[in-house]
């Protein structure tokens, strides 16, 4: 059957038409691709970072109550010394601790026996001509920590009471300086210090009185203390 020209040439049209729709659809795909890729690299949102945050709040939270419950023991180790941690070694008497919550930076009220050890007696008062030169100190000592005390504390805060008799000479330039394991750590003009990150086990602690140029006037007895600090890797 023949077809007249007419409905040739529209035959073909129609044709033409189609291959320019696919050609404009396959020219707009690497366009609606690129969309696509560039919602995929969107940087998270707002409300997203927020609900992150919430979720590592929550397991910040349900981790602390482990940490705060986990028990602290004394043992006698090989060398016949007590040795302190949350996982006694096999085989060895461990007696588990009531120790004091992990300290804070409020300063402690002094007791009435650390008052009573810095008020001198009338034989060690300092003569009222001595007033006028350098400050002859005829007391110091460490207050707190105890000596031999365990001090929990998993970040390793450790907070350090000392007093003299007289008080501190500030004017004079004298000033507190902390000596941990025979190493000076801090100098001081006040009475109430904090050490952070404190490693875990026993440390020796003194402390010394200095002048200007760093001379030794005065120094305590020295301490022991023990920083027990949880092991969140399962070591003692």
């Amino acid at each position: 059957m023949s077809q007249s020209p007419r409905q040739s040439g529209a035959f073909f049209a129609l044709i033409f038409a189609d291959q320019e729709r696919c050609s404009d659809a396959r020219h707009d795909l690497p366009h609606k691709n690129k969309q696509k890729h560039q919602l995929l690299l969107r940087p998270p949102t707002p409300s997203t970072m927020l609900a992150l945050m919430k979720k590592t709040l929550l397991f910040s939270l349900l981790l602390l109550p482990a940490l705060a419950s986990a028990e602290i023991y004394q043992w006698i180790d090989k060398s016949g010394n007590p040795a302190y941690g949350d996982h006694p070694p096999d085989g060895v008497i461990a007696t588990p601790l009531n120790i004091k919550p992990a300290q804070t930076f409020s300063t402690p009220p002094m007791s009435e026996s650390a008052e009573a050890a810095l008020t001198p007696d009338e034989n060690n008062k300092p003569a009222e001509e001595d007033q006028a030169g350098p400050v002859k100190y005829t007391k110091l000592q460490i207050i707190s920590p105890k000596d031999d005390e365990p001090v929990r504390s998993n970040g390793g805060t450790l907070t350090i009471q000392m007093g003299s008799y007289p008080e501190l000479a500030v004017d004079s330039g004298d000033q507190f300086q902390v000596v941990m394991d025979g190493q000076p750590v801090m100098t001081t003009s006040v009475s109430t210090v904090v050490l952070q990150n404190v490693d875990r086990g026993t440390h020796e602690l003194q402390v010394q009185i200095i002048d200007a140029n760093g001379q030794v006037k005065k120094s305590s007895p020295a301490i022991k203390f023990h920083m027990l600090r949880v092991a969140l890797g399962g070591a003692p």
